[in-house]
């Protein structure tokens, strides 16, 4: 090997250990969790030190702005969770600084697995709600609530359901049950479930996550499908008013023409008209 083959040599070599040692004092980036390893030195850092976290959730609320890592936000996410998780409630619950971290980290866990990851949502979920029972985000809507609708409308438990609407402090809750029992047990019209929805504004916690999981969607279809049912014909605009009441349609008019039914006409109005299929 020549002398200029070494010299290069030593300075991938310099740079490989520089980049390790550097990720390796990275909390953030460090790989470590505590459900992979039981003793580590920056996961004790983590754990006990109030400051280290702090400095990783705000490194994580940089990259829940700008999106450009999800891969380390995630791993960032994961790794405060597990901490989270590995310490008592009895050593946060009268730490109000704490607590504060708590939140903001389990309010960018929902947010990040919304529609993407239904097993981890319900896990992050069911902590929030054994342990910060009735917390709210900070538009003032309660993820009880969000719990009560998972229950229902993903996990198709009616029981659950119904138990967590019963131990919630929500005044939305039993609506909520209302709304559940019409998409599980139909007991009453779909145009009624589109009624309760509308109680709720569209950037509330419920909205939000019955338009993110597709719910709202789901249950447009089953408008359609009982208008078939009960109108020889009738047009979108009455549709919309009547039993969507006036919520946004989250599918464009396309997508409506494929998933009726019978047939399309435009009136003399330029209307878009439903026709039953005969």
């Amino acid at each position: 090997m020549n002398t200029d083959e070494e010299t290069l040599k030593r300075r991938r070599d310099k740079f490989s250990k520089e980049a390790t040692l550097q990720i390796r004092n990275d909390l953030l980036r460090d790989a470590a969790l505590l459900s992979r390893s039981s003793s580590d030195a920056n996961l004790e850092t983590i754990i006990n030190d109030y400051a280290a976290r702090e400095k990783i959730v705000r490194e994580l609320e940089q990259l829940f702005q700008s999106r450009d890592n999800d891969a380390l936000l995630e791993h960032g996410l994961r790794k405060l969770r597990e901490v989270i998780v590995r310490r008592s409630s009895s050593d946060y619950k009268n730490d109000s600084k704490f607590v504060a971290q708590i939140h903001k980290i389990y309010s960018m866990s929902y947010e990040f697995y919304l529609g993407k990851n239904n097993t981890k949502l319900y896990s992050i979920l069911q902590f929030l709600y054994e342990q910060f029972p009735g917390l709210k985000n900070e538009d003032g809507y309660s993820y009880d609530d969000v719990l009560i609708i998972f229950c229902s409308h993903i996990s198709k438990d009616i029981y659950e359901c119904l138990q967590v609407a019963r131990s919630s402090i929500s005044k939305s809750s039993m609506l909520l049950v209302q709304l559940s029992l019409i998409y599980t047990d139909r007991i009453d019209s779909s145009a009624s479930w589109f009624e309760i929805l509308a109680r709720f504004r569209q950037d509330s916690l419920i909205y939000q996550f019955l338009e993110r999981t597709k719910i709202i969607a789901e249950m447009e279809l089953r408008c359609l499908n009982d208008c078939n049912l009960v109108y020889r014909q009738i047009s979108l605009k009455a549709v919309e008013r009547v039993w969507y009441h006036n919520l946004p349609i989250v599918e464009s008019d396309d997508e409506l023409r494929k998933k009726w039914k019978g047939s399309v006409i435009i009136n003399s109005k330029e209307e878009m008209i439903l026709m039953r299929k005969k």
